[in-house]
């Protein structure tokens, strides 16, 4: 039974596919957070801060490369070898490649150039210049790499992409952590710009390993033709665009979100150093605790996205609608459950894994994201898979506008607290929007009360059970860590064993 699975998944190219993905993004997220941990503990949330703050300039100049076209290669380079057409595929890529590295190298030697403008008329902070410069080297890298990716997606070689991710992080934490071990031994403070050059290390060895496995696939006759190349440039530029231009958008808003927390935190009236400390922690430590469950979200919407396609071409309505409601449910399990955990044990996780006290408050905060964020998330990939992409934008842009208006209006008058309630209100709204939307078009019907109730309900008792054995296990031990993963456990065990036993009893009802 169990060989007869594997090989369904062996000769099913989308399951397989989207299993390796997921199971290499997933070691990505836990090695990305294991490093994220390292460089907090010796840099300090100031030096992560100010890391944060440098790196949308990199991601605008990605996204204008690459954010429009990568998508583009993926589908035409998949119509090209399903049609064995080797040839235009290879012309493809290299004249995308071309392309992209020009640009990408054109904005890199700008961003040199205006290094000492942005960091003091931009973002406010003359400790950038080095950063920025530094992060200019980092971007035609990464646009090599993302299009490498898209082309092997495109393929179906999606073991070489995993591995590709694989290498790019590990190589990037082992220049980092060497890096750290020279300079502490020598006595020497360690600095955001090790970061830096550790994201450039880490693309320069995926590239290469990317690099490789086109060699090791190349065939002889599939030799790039100039005129090939100029027409499918032309054919991917033209179909690109709109892309480009929504996701342009989206990371404008972005970015100037993160530009303007430090500037309205100083005319708030804290120092320039507190005011970084205060972004390092949020964005560097607070936020990638919440965000880690969210990799399995972001797994399942990867695999939503084709299913919801196929159900909306065949009209497929009761598929639909158990899919969307399975959805919904799942989302929530983990959202509420994921709620109650960081609100109980939130403070403790912040000092076991960053050991600083500052983090408690914001990931107490923040644990109200979570469920609507996972719905969001998952809900996203429905509209997009109903081909609602215009309306995705619109929400999306609606919820960063109620960021940035907090960040404008508020922060600098309430604190950071404001701009926490902003983005719990920015989610709440993106959610609901896209609730909205989805229920209007698919005429689905969703228990969302129901659904709330059992979990919260299960959260409740779960949780209440939990906090006895954690504070048994604390005074008996005396070990946080040990406390932690005990009371989460049991958490955990007895939250999942008491929505199967009410989704049992539903089913019994309804049949």
């Amino acid at each position: 039974m169990k060989s007869n699975y594997i090989s369904k998944i062996n000769k099913h190219p989308l399951i397989k596919g989207t299993l390796l993905l997921t199971g290499a993004g997933i070691i990505n997220r836990i090695l990305g957070f294991v490093y994220r941990i390292f460089v907090s503990r010796y840099m300090g949330s100031e030096g992560m801060g100010l890391f944060q703050l440098v790196m949308p300039i990199s991601a605008i100049s990605i996204c204008l490369c690459v954010s429009g076209i990568k998508t583009i290669i993926s589908k035409l380079v998949a119509e090209y070898h399903a049609k064995n057409d080797m040839r235009t595929s290879h012309s493809l890529m290299t004249a995308s490649l071309s392309y992209t590295l020009f640009l990408s190298i054109f904005i890199s030697v700008i961003i040199y150039a205006a290094a000492p403008f942005i960091s003091t008329k931009i973002l406010g902070d003359l400790q950038c210049i080095k950063l920025i410069k530094i992060l200019s080297f980092f971007i035609p890298l990464s646009c090599v790499h993302i299009l490498f990716e898209a082309y092997f997606i495109g393929t179906s070689d999606t073991k070489i992409c995993a591995v590709s991710g694989l290498v790019e992080q590990i190589a990037k934490m082992a220049f980092v952590f060497s890096l750290c071990k020279v300079w502490l031994a020598k006595g020497m403070v360690l600095k955001p710009e090790i970061m830096t050059a550790g994201l450039i290390a880490g693309e320069t060895v995926s590239i290469l390993y990317s690099v490789a496995m086109i060699k090791r696939i190349k065939r002889h006759h599939e030799k790039s033709v100039l005129k090939i190349m100029h027409t499918e440039l032309k054919k991917l530029l033209t179909l690109s665009l709109p892309l480009t231009a929504s996701r342009m958008l989206m990371s404008i808003f972005q970015s100037v979100e993160i530009v303007l927390i430090p500037i309205m935190l100083r005319a708030n009236g804290y120092s320039n150093a507190e005011a970084l400390s205060m972004l390092g922690v949020l964005t560097g430590m607070a936020l990638p605790i919440i965000l880690f469950p969210a990799s399995l979200i972001s797994s399942y919407a990867t695999m939503l996205l084709p299913k919801i396609s196929t159900y909306a071409a065949d009209k497929n309505k009761e598929e639909m609608s158990y899919i969307i409601n399975s959805t919904v449910r799942f989302c929530l399990i983990l959202g509420v459950f994921c709620l109650f955990g960081f609100l109980l044990y939130g403070a403790n996780i912040g000092a076991v894994l960053f050991s600083s006290p500052l983090v408690a408050p914001y990931i107490k905060t923040l644990a109200f994201l979570c469920p609507f964020m996972y719905i969001s998330i998952t809900f996203g990939s429905i509209l997009n898979g109903l081909c609602l992409t215009r309306s995705y934008l619109i929400h999306s842009i609606i919820s960063l506008s109620i960021r940035i208006t907090g960040v404008i209006f508020f922060l600098k008058i309430y604190g950071i607290q404001s701009y926490l309630a902003a983005l719990l209100l920015s989610e709440l709204t993106l959610s609901l929007l896209h609730f909205i939307k989805i229920k209007s078009v698919t005429k689905v019907n969703i228990p969302l009360g129901s659904y709330i109730i059992e979990t919260v309900f299960a959260a409740l008792i779960s949780f209440g059970c939990s906090y006895l054995v954690y504070d048994i296990v604390k005074k008996a031990t005396g070990l946080n860590f040990v406390s932690l993963v005990t009371g989460g456990g049991i958490a955990g065990v007895i939250y999942f064993f008491l929505l199967t036993i009410r989704k049992e009893c539903s089913d019994k009802h309804n049949n």
